[in-house]
This record gives structure tokens, C-alpha cells and sequence, in this order.
């Protein structure tokens, strides 16, 4: 698990690599962009089945996509 404020990089570059906002993210698998921006700056933590839906509509693996923090 993160700790507060650990802004996680490799999400930030799998967004710019694929070319998305956080916005058109969020339209695309679902979740508030709201808390995709809170999950980026370190305020936020995503559980099991939200990294899945991201990784999917990235369409990258879950490591690929996430940090592993543990």
C-alpha cells in the first residue's frame, strides 16, 4: 500500500503513453475522474477490481500500468 502523498509515476506515464486524460480515462472504464486524480497524487488508493478496469481500458497489464508499493 502506498503511503500518503506517493504519487505513483508509472500510472502518470501509462495516461501519457496512451494518450488519455484522466477525464477521457474515467469516461472510458467508469470511474470519477475525481478519484483518478486524488489516486495520482497520492490521496487516494484504488482497490483490486479499479486497478483491473483501468489496466483493461488501458489495455496493459496491471503491472504496467500500476506500482507495486508492497
Amino acid at each position: 500500500m502506498r503511503k500518503p502523498g506517493q504519487v505513483d509515476w508509472q500510472y502518470k506515464k501509462a495516461l501519457d503513453e496512451a494518450g488519455l486524460s484522466q477525464r477521457a480515462l474515467g469516461a472510458i472504464c467508469g470511474i470519477n475522474h475525481c478519484l483518478l486524480s486524488m489516486y495520482a497524487r497520492g490521496r487516494y488508493n484504488l482497490d483490486a477490481a479499479e486497478r483491473h478496469k483501468i489496466a483493461k481500458s488501458l489495455k496493459m497489464s496491471e503491472s504496467q500500468v500500476f506500482t507495486n508499493w508492497e
